[in-house]
């Protein structure tokens, strides 16, 4: 083998390994990719924001497998319609807690900047 060709697959390789792990090594939790202000809440909030991330997604699943057993056949309509209906408010009840904490977050966060601010007058 060359000397050209022994740099080219080392490179070669090296870019493979890249590619594969890069997605492992950029992971963020779940929380982060809903709430854009994750960072910004207090610990408090952050487990909240996690463990309602994860029941968004738990419900989420759970529409996709009633809506696959239904197009199988293992539910009748009635009772297909009355679980997704539920299912739906539950997800609709967790996305507007969601907007919930985050609107709080928003507003302790400006209530912390007009202190801020006022401080900051009072100084001057």
């Amino acid at each position: 083998m060359s000397a050209e060709a022994t740099i080219f697959a080392i490179v070669l390789a090296g870019a493979m390994a890249v590619f594969v792990l890069f997605p492992f090594m950029a992971r963020r939790t779940p929380a982060e990719e809903i709430s854009p202000v994750y960072r910004l809440a207090t610990p408090h909030q952050r487990q909240i924001l996690e463990a309602l991330s994860a029941e968004k997604a738990r419900t989420v699943r759970a529409i996709r497998d009633l809506d696959f057993d239904y197009d199988v056949g293992k539910l009748d309509t009635a009772t297909y319609r009355t679980q997704r209906v539920y299912l739906i408010q539950v997800y609709m009840a967790i996305v507007q807690r969601l907007d919930d904490i985050e609107a709080e977050i928003h507003t302790h966060l400006e209530r912390i900047e007009a202190e801020i601010a006022a401080f900051r007058h009072v100084e001057s």
